[in-house]
């Protein structure tokens, strides 16, 4: 499925930049910063500066998914865009976040059969109908995605197989080669979150994919 999904992703941008090539739109795979209000300069992943000047600049750059800021985010948690291409099965999941990607992302592991669970920091789908909302989230309860409510991440921790299945203390290039094995197998690693709901009620759980 994930060759499938990333063969298709490939597709859709080859087709966009073909219909832009078509429109005789210039296409420019760069890091843009404004120097004034009629320059940018694009730099790309090679290192070469591009300077662009316009009368007007439209700033339409979309949204990337982005890290708590917590202990151990960047280290061992992924990112929805990651998630379409795990080397290894997630297994049991945590989805952080109530946007409308993290639903999605939520319901489709649990159709796939996964345990997937949603923690929550307020309402779901903000700035969307809540009626509307409420009746998503009833209907993943009812088939099988659960939801840790008024809770926010405070921090992960990666649990070793090896001493006694104690937190490690590693460096971050340790722990990914303790982990290189075990995905490489299929198999995620196992991590501990920890949480606070709003009412000051601490919460620690264990999964495989967060």
């Amino acid at each position: 499925m994930v060759e499938e999904i990333q063969n298709h992703i490939g597709s859709l941008n080859w087709g966009y930049r073909v219909a832009l090539r078509e429109k005789s739109v210039t296409y420019i795979n760069a890091y843009g910063t404004l120097i004034d209000p009629h320059t940018i300069k694009a730099v790309d992943k090679t290192g070469k500066d591009t300077i662009i000047t316009a009368d007007k600049v439209i700033l339409a750059t979309g949204e990337r998914p982005r890290y708590p800021g917590i202990s151990g985010d960047k280290e061992f948690c992924i990112t929805s865009d990651d998630l379409f291409s795990l080397p290894y099965n997630p297994g049991k999941t945590l989805v952080i976040g109530a946007s409308y990607v993290a639903l999605e992302c939520a319901g489709f592991l649990t159709s796939l059969g996964y345990d997937t669970t949603v923690m929550v920091r307020s309402i779901l789908l903000r700035g969307f109908d809540q009626l509307m909302a409420q009746m998503a989230g009833a209907y993943m309860e009812k088939h099988g995605t659960k939801f840790i409510r008024q809770c926010v991440p405070t921090a992960v921790r990666y649990i070793c197989d090896i001493l006694n299945i104690l937190p490690c203390h590693f460096s971050s290039f340790m722990i990914r080669q303790l982990k290189a094995p075990k995905e490489a197998e299929g198999q995620p690693g196992l991590l501990e979150v920890e949480g606070r709901h709003t009412n000051g009620t601490p919460f620690v759980g264990e999964f495989n994919t967060v």
